[in-house]
């Protein structure tokens, strides 16, 4: 599954191409695999950075289980997948520009917040 993620421009900057205000998230990706190795190869060719690769772990499917959020459970047994959201959140601190309806939030909580909305729109599509 793949996600595009669109941040906005920060306040007084002009929208350009070259800001990567568009990434792409792989996710539920089985590395080793040819399609994996396939798909971002493809991807590659897009001109679209690829800001995140998630594996894909059980250890999501627990979390929703527990009613968790992998910061949540034990770091342990979570320790590669929270490893794997970290290039994500560090280019949205790159962008440090949010929609205006995550204005009030901490840009942890805020980021937190898109990625829980964008989650939920596509579990709609399914």
């Amino acid at each position: 599954m793949l996600l595009a993620l669109r941040t906005e421009p920060a306040a007084g900057r002009e929208d350009t191409r070259r800001e990567n205000r568009l990434g792409i998230i792989a996710n539920r990706v089985r590395r080793h695999t040819l399609s994996s190795q396939s798909l971002l190869r493809f991807l590659d060719t897009l001109g679209v950075p690829i800001v995140a690769t998630l594996r894909d772990s059980q250890n999501y499917v627990r979390a929703a289980e527990q009613g968790l959020g992998l910061e949540e459970m034990n770091p342990h047994q979570t320790g590669e997948d929270l490893a794997q959201w970290q290039s994500l959140y560090e280019w949205l601190d790159r962008r440090q520009s949010l929609p205006r309806r995550h204005a009030g939030l901490s840009l942890r909580s805020a980021q937190i917040q898109i990625i829980q909305d964008t989650a939920r729109g596509l579990a709609s599509l399914e």
